[in-house]
Order: C-alpha cells, then structure tokens, then sequence
C-alpha cells in the first residue's frame, strides 16, 4: 500500500514561521502592559503602606512606652504632663529610666520623640535623643481624665498628673492627608 502525498494540503514553514511570530508580537505586548499596570498598581499600595506602617508602628512604641509609665517616679520634674500638642511621662527603657516626650511640630508636619536618659551617676550627664516617629498634617492630643470610681470622667485637651493621677485613656486625632484621619486611644 502506498501513501500519495501529492493531494494533502498543509502549511508551510515559512507559514507557521509567520503565525508564531505575530502571535509572539501580540501576546508580548499583552503581557507588557498587564506587568506595567501590575508594577504601578504595588507601587501605590506601597506607598500608602509604607505611611499606614509607620503610623501602626510609631503608635505601637507610644503604647509600649504608655504600659511601661513609673507612676511616682522618685524626680518631681518627671510627672504625667500633657496638653494638645506634646505628651509627656517617665518610663522605663532597658535598664534605665527615660522621660519621653511627644511633640507635634507644625513646621515639620511630624511627631516627633525626645528621650532624656536619667542617670544617677554624679558624672554622668543626661543623654538627649530626639528622633522622627511619623508624618502628620495635624495631630492633637486628648486625655479622660478620671472622675470617680462610677464614671470615668470626660475627655480634655490638657492634663497634669500632679493635679488628677494619671489619665484613664490618651485619644491621638491624626490627620495624614487631606482625606485621611486616624484616631488611637491608649489605655494605660
């Protein structure tokens, strides 16, 4: 039995050449565009990540601080003080006992820590550190202050604990963007 190849039609190389490549063409420019949509797309996730997380983060080392606040700390200038603007108290870090400070500075848009180590040793001097914790077009502070036992009192912009013992709660208003606000209420 023989095979006749004469009456079969088929395509040729240079055909199937021809097709492979305009379809590489097509599928490539496909999947350059879906790539650069994607490379965009994470690139503005990440931004508005990278600021979510340094609020969530600098919020969480006031936290820790807050939990870590001496109460009747053996140096009377290191008192609970806080008003709208800046927020105040001793607590503990490592070994040491620091007092903190957190100040809104307006004209860095910023909130900005300083730590001031308290030594006991006669030569040593008290080390001042001031760092950058997150960006902020405004921040305001507010404090429940404590009433009685039976209600917990009322939410005011400044607050001493010489005058009251300490706060019940610390609110943080934060305004990063113009459409953006955070509230965060520590209790400590």
């Amino acid at each position: 039995m023989k095979l006749s190849y004469k009456n079969k039609k088929g395509f040729s190389l240079v055909e199937v050449f021809l097709v492979a490549s305009l379809l590489s063409i097509v599928l490539g420019s496909i999947f350059a565009a879906y790539t650069a949509g994607i490379r965009v797309w994470r690139n503005i996730r990440e931004t508005n990540r990278i600021e979510d997380a340094k609020l969530f983060i600098g919020a969480e080392k006031m936290r820790k601080e807050l939990y870590g606040y001496i109460r009747n700390c053996r140096d009377e200038d290191m008192e609970f003080e806080g008003d709208e603007k800046s927020l105040s108290f001793p607590t503990v870090s490592g070994v040491d006992i620091v007092y903190v400070t957190y100040t809104y500075s307006p004209g860095k848009d910023a909130l900005m820590r300083e730590e001031v180590v308290d030594t006991e040793s006669l030569k040593a001097k008290k080390r001042k550190k001031k760092t950058k914790m997150f960006e902020a077009e405004k921040l305001e502070f507010s404090y429940l202050y404590p009433d009685d036992d039976e209600n917990m009192g009322g939410w005011t912009e400044s607050f001493s604990e010489i005058d009251d013992g300490p706060p019940r709660a610390i609110k943080i208003d934060v305004k990063r963007n113009k459409e953006k606000k955070t509230k965060i209420i520590f209790m400590p």
